[in-house]
């Protein structure tokens, strides 16, 4: 009887340290997918902030945008105050955006407001993206990226009509590059206005 509980009790030591060095190796497997995951993280901010800007505008007021154009999209307001007028696409995810690099994503990041049609206007723009995958576009429309909650928005408050602003900082939202961005305002106007807008961008290489 000794024999056997001395028999149990090596078993019992020997399933102990087999299940410290299992819970050690796990452990050290989970520190290093962490740094990993924080090493990647922080090469990503630090390409993201060293990557320069580059500002798109339109083709003829239309898509794709183009590096070389200084000529800005056009988006009209609904005639009904606080509702969106009509889509205008911005990007069609064609766009070359001449890095030393292939960039994977990007994110518009700056707007400037060329100018504005009406004196003492709220404005607020929204923003969507199809959400390209390299194979399809997740959302076909504006509609269906909002409807699923993929989007974003800037406000813009004018106390007079403006020209030559300086740009303004909005979070576009990250996004694949390949994906087609679209843009609709409404203001606090019982007429159709209009506000011309450029798009600047970041680029990220992973």
């Amino acid at each position: 009887m000794a024999k056997t509980a001395i028999n149990n009790t090596e078993e019992y030591i020997e399933d102990s340290e087999q299940d410290i060095r299992g819970t050690d190796s796990d452990n050290l497997k989970t520190l290093s997918e962490q740094s990993d995951d924080i090493k990647t993280d922080t090469e990503e901010i630090k390409l993201h902030g060293a990557t320069g800007s580059r500002w798109l505008g339109s083709t003829a007021g239309d898509s794709p945008g183009l590096l070389g154009s200084i000529t800005p999209w056009v988006l009209v307001s609904n005639s009904t105050p606080n509702t969106y007028g009509d889509v205008k696409e911005l990007f069609s995810g064609v766009e070359v955006y001449a890095y030393p690099f292939t960039p994977t994503k990007i994110h518009p990041h700056k707007l400037l407001v060329v100018t504005t049609s009406k004196n003492e206007i709220l404005w607020k723009l929204q923003f969507a993206n199809s959400g390209w995958d390299g194979s399809n576009h997740t959302y076909a429309n504006m509609a269906d990226a909002v409807a699923a909650g993929f989007y974003s928005t800037a406000m813009i408050n004018f106390e007079t009509k403006k020209t030559n602003t300086v740009s303004v900082d909005f979070q576009g939202g990250r996004m694949n590059i390949g994906s087609k961005v679209w843009c609709r305002c409404l203001n606090d106007d019982n007429t159709e206005s209009t506000i011309s807008i450029m798009i600047g961008i970041h680029a990220y290489l992973i």
